[in-house]
């Protein structure tokens, strides 16, 4: 599983979760109507027992384990404008 984080996501979790003792999840949230690909997002939770840990430099990523064969190569993006503001989930 590869995941990599931009440098402007890596800022906004690392100031979310200065204690460590929580991570980003990645989250399944539905698909696309014309594609059928699926579509996550990332929200910032407690590690579970049946979770999937992967450290990208210093941060925790925590994925489920259904999800796993899904979330082969993705990319987490922060964006901020205007009033929009937050994560992205790319599949590559």
């Amino acid at each position: 599983m590869k995941i990599s984080i931009t440098e402007s996501a890596k800022k906004e979790l690392k100031g979310i979760n200065q204690d460590n003792e929580k991570g980003g999840r990645i989250i399944l949230t539905g698909s696309k109507c014309s594609t059928g690909e699926p579509q996550f997002s990332l929200s910032v939770d407690k590690e579970k027992e049946d979770d999937i840990v992967v450290d990208v430099e210093g941060i925790k990523i925590l994925v489920q384990k259904n999800l796993e064969e899904i979330i082969d190569n993705v990319s987490i993006d922060y964006e901020e404008e205007g009033l929009k503001r937050g994560f992205n989930i790319i599949l590559k």
